[in-house]
C-alpha cells in the first residue's frame, strides 16, 4: 500500500511539473523520464504469477533466480500507459537498430534457457524476459517521441532526486535512529540486514539490503562525476555527487567503497588521458589514485570495517557460495542450468551431501550466489560466460576509444557508461546486487544510449 501511495505521489508531481512547465512554453519531456527513474529505487511493482508458491521449513519464500520468481506489473508499463494518454504514441522503428547483436544474443540464450534439458523450470526466464520488455517498450516509446538530450536530462534529474532521497533516509537511519523510516519500505525484516554487522548500524534506504544501496549510491556517484567533469549542470551534479557519497558511507559496504574507487579512479584516467585507456601515463595516474584512497581506507578508523568486523566471515560465505557454484558448472558446463534458475537448482536437483560441512548450508542453497560471474557461469555455462566477458570488456575499450570524438553529449554518456561497467563488473565477483531490478534499470537506462551513440556516425 505504501508504494501504491508513492507511485500515486510521482504521477500526480510528474503531471502536475508538466502542466506548469506547458504553461511556461517550457520543454516538459523530460519530466516524464525523471518521473520513471525515480521509482527505480523504490521496486514498485504488481505480482501477476508467482511460478513459486511455497516456503522453506523456516517459512521463507523461496525463489528461481536473482530476479525473483513472479511476474510482475512494472513501473515501466505504468508510464508507458500514462505517456500514451497524454500523447506519445510515435514508435520509430529505427530505434535500438544499432544494438541488434545483443538483442539477438539474448533471445537465443532466452530459447537455449528454455530447451536446456538441465533447466528445472524451463520458464523461470520469462520472470526477467518480462522485466525487460516491459522497459524496453517503455524506453522505446521515449526515444521515439523526445531526443536523446531531454531522456538524459530526464535521467539526470530523476537520479538526482533519487539520491537526495536515500540521503534523506539515510540521515533518518542509521544517523538519527529512525527504524521507521527503513520498514516503510521494505518491512520488518532489513532491520536484520541494516544491523547485522556488529559495532555498524547500516544505511538501507529503499532497498532491501546495505549492499544494495551501495552499489546503486555508487553508480550515481560515477553518473554525477562524469557530469561534473563534462561540465553539464555542475551545482546540481556536484549536489549529487555529495548526497550520493553520502549515502554510500553509511552503507559501510566494503565491496562498494573499493568498486567506487576504482571506478573513480579509472573514469578519471579515461576522461585526462581523452580515451586512451592502456597508456603508461593512465596506468600511473590510475595507480597512484587507487593507492592513495587505500591508503585513506585502510589507515583510518574505516580500517576496521575492512578487518576487524566480520571480514573472515563474509569471506566464507562467498567462497562456499563459489564451491556451491562450480558444482552447477560441474553437472552443466556448456550452457548452465537455465537464466534465472541457478537458486531452484540448487535447492531442488543440486547432490549438495558433500557439503554438510558447511554451517549454514540452507542459506546458501536458498539465496543468490554472491558473484554474478559464478552466476552467469553457472546458468549459461561457458558459453553465456564467453559473450558476458566480451560484452564488458569489449565496451570498456570501444567506449573509451570513442571519447577522442568530439561530441560532448556522446562523450558524457560513454564515460558514464565505461564507469558503470567498472563498478559493475568488480562489484560482481563479491555480491549478487547488480543483478537486482534497481540496479539492472538503471543500467540499461544508460547503456541504451551509449549504444545509439557508440554508433551514431552521423553525430561525429
Amino acid at each position: 500500500m505504501v508504494k501504491i501511495l508513492i507511485l500515486f505521489i510521482i504521477i500526480l508531481g510528474v503531471l502536475i511539473k508538466r502542466t506548469q512547465l506547458l504553461s511556461q512554453g517550457k520543454n516538459y519531456d523530460y519530466i516524464l523520464v525523471a518521473g520513471y527513474v525515480l521509482t527505480i529505487p523504490f521496486n514498485i511493482t504488481s505480482n501477476l504469477y508467482d511460478f513459486v508458491n511455497y516456503q522453506d521449513a523456516n517459512y521463507r519464500k523461496q525463489f528461481l533466480g536473482a530476479f525473483g520468481s513472479a511476474i510482475s506489473i512494472e513501473t515501466a508499463m505504468v508510464f508507458f500507459f500514462l505517456c500514451f494518454i497524454l500523447g506519445y504514441r510515435r514508435f520509430d522503428k529505427k530505434i535500438f537498430k544499432t544494438s541488434n547483436f545483443w538483442i539477438v544474443a539474448f533471445l537465443v540464450i532466452c530459447v537455449i534457457s528454455i530447451v536446456n534439458p538441465n533447466n528445472p523450470n524451463k520458464w523461470a526466464i520469462v520472470v526477467p524476459f518480462s522485466i525487460f520488455l516491459q522497459f524496453f517498450l517503455l524506453l522505446k516509446l521515449f526515444l521515439s517521441n523526445m531526443s536523446k538530450t531531454d531522456f538524459f536530462r530526464g535521467l539526470f534529474y530523476g537520479l538526482l532526486l533519487s539520491t537526495i532521497v536515500q540521503f534523506v533516509l539515510a540521515i533518518g537511519y542509521p544517523l538519527l535512529g529512525l527504524e521507521f523510516v527503513t520498514t516503510l519500505f521494505k518491512g520488518e525484516e532489513v532491520i536484520d540486514y541494516a544491523n547485522r554487522r556488529e559495532g555498524y548500524a547500516s544505511a538501507i534506504g529503499t532497498f532491501s539490503h546495505p549492499g544494495h544501496l551501495g552499489l546503486f549510491s555508487s553508480l550515481c556517484m560515477i553518473f554525477f562525476f562524469s557530469c561534473y567533469l563534462m561540465k553539464y549542470r555542475r551545482n546540481e551534479a556536484l549536489l549529487g555527487l555529495l548526497c550520493a557519497s553520502f549515502a554510500l558511507f553509511f552503507t559501510y559496504s566494503r565491496t562498494s567503497f573499493v568498486a567506487t574507487l576504482i571506478g573513480l579512479s579509472l573514469i578519471y584516467s579515461i576522461f585526462v588521458s581523452g580515451g586512451r585507456l592502456l597508456t603508461f601515463k593512465n596506468v600511473l595516474l590510475f595507480s597512484v589514485i587507487l593507492s592513495c584512497g587505500m591508503i585513506i581506507l585502510y589507515s583510518t578508523p574505516l580500517g576496521d570495517l575492512f578487518f576487524a568486523s566480520d571480514t573472515d566471515e563474509q569471506f566464507d560465505n562467498r567462497f562456499n557460495h563459489f564451491v556451491i557454484g562450480t558444482l552447477i558448472f560441474e553437472k552443466a558446463p556448456l550452457i548452465g542450468v537455465g537464466i534465472n534458475s541457478h537458486i531452484n537448482y540448487m535447492s531442488n536437483v543440486l547432490n549438495v551431501s558433500s557439503l554438510s560441512y558447511m554451517p549454514i548450508l540452507d542459506f546458501y542453497t536458498t539465496n543468490p550466489i554472491h558473484n554474478i560471474h559464478v552466476i552467469v557461469l553457472a546458468e549459461m555455462g561457458i558459453i553465456g560466460l564467453v559473450l558476458w566477458l566480451i560484452f564488458f570488456f569489449g565496451n570498456i575499450f570501444v567506449l573509451s576509444r570513442l571519447m577522442n570524438i568530439k561530441h560532448r553529449g556522446g562523450q558524457l554518456v560513454r564515460l558514464i557508461f565505461s564507469g558503470f561497467l567498472f563498478v559493475f563488473f568488480i562489484y560482481g565477483f563479491s555480491g549478487w546486487a547488480p543483478f537486482s531490478k534497481e540496479v539492472m534499470l538503471l543500467m540499461l537506462c544508460v547503456g541504451s544510449l551509449a549504444f545509439m551513440e557508440r554508433v551514431d556516425k552521423k553525430r561525429v
